[in-house]
């Protein structure tokens, strides 16, 4: 129902042209732009290492300024739902055979739209095959898809490299593997992420994260040709849509060392 009522990028106000995103900023529900989208991955990375990072305020609704958190377009579908519940009922004389008509049960009526990426209509599934490939989460204590605060995930790790920590910079490297979704039964995006703080362990890190990224990918049943993973812009990365998801890689600069990220977001 809260989508019904968006229009606009809830941060920038831009208006909506193909592609939207679904982020909770300080509490609050909001549906943003691809380009707003992509800053706030990098704040949310940013502050996943520490950095203090400061996010934007979440405008209402349609950008219209209204003080309801619904915005004019929600206010008026309410007012129509309000006067038809009202307005007087029209008794229609029964007729036969209507009261025998077969009724569909209520479990096959769902209007909850469902990915299109196969492995990603079964969580469980979808956090497993990471580990397949010789990763371990990060919580063995909990479900390997879990809830956080509303919002569905899973994640595992494998370290790349051991730093002997003799110096500034000689820490682990590693890869991560992160399943998220607003919705329990199904994985909306799946990130994977080389993080290469150590310099002296990027020679490992990053072949592996590449063996890693393709074979993920073999199992979705979505063999990724392997020049997307060659001659990376640092600056614009790679980006490849399917019929099924959309795949993009791109640079992250850190204070210490960089990354690189592989996005997998099913339509």
């Amino acid at each position: 129902m809260f989508g019904l009522f968006v229009s606009q990028c809830q941060i920038c106000g831009s208006g909506f042209k193909k592609q939207r995103y679904r982020w909770t900023i300080r509490g609050k529900k909001a549906w943003v732009c691809p380009r707003c989208n992509t800053q706030l991955e990098r704040r949310t990375s940013s502050a996943a290492f520490g950095t203090e990072v400061d996010y934007p305020e979440v405008r209402n609704p349609g950008g219209c300024g209204c003080r309801s958190s619904l915005g004019c377009l929600g206010i008026g579908f309410l007012l129509l739902v309000v006067i038809a519940l009202l307005a007087p009922k029209t008794t229609v004389p029964d007729q036969k055979g209507l009261s025998d008509s077969p009724q569909l049960p209520q479990s096959t009526l769902s209007t909850a739209p469902s990915v299109k990426v196969p492995l990603f209509q079964k969580p469980s599934r979808a956090v497993a095959a990471p580990i397949s490939l010789g990763l371990q989460d990060t919580s063995p204590e909990k479900p390997a898809w879990r809830n956080g605060e509303g919002e569905w995930y899973g994640l595992s790790k494998i370290i790349t490299h051991k730093g002997a920590f003799s110096k500034v910079g000689d820490v682990d490297n590693d890869i991560t593997c992160m399943h998220t979704s607003s919705d329990s039964h199904q994985v909306m995006q799946v990130r994977w992420t080389a993080n290469v703080f150590n310099l002296d362990g990027a020679s490992s890190t990053l072949p592996k994260f590449k063996e890693l990224c393709l074979s993920y990918c073999r199992q979705l049943g979505s063999d990724l040709p392997e020049s997307l993973f060659e001659n990376v812009d640092p600056q614009k990365g790679q980006f490849l849509e399917t019929s099924h998801a959309v795949f993009e890689i791109k640079r992250l600069d850190y204070k210490l060392g960089y990354g690189w990220i592989f996005t997998i977001k099913s339509k």
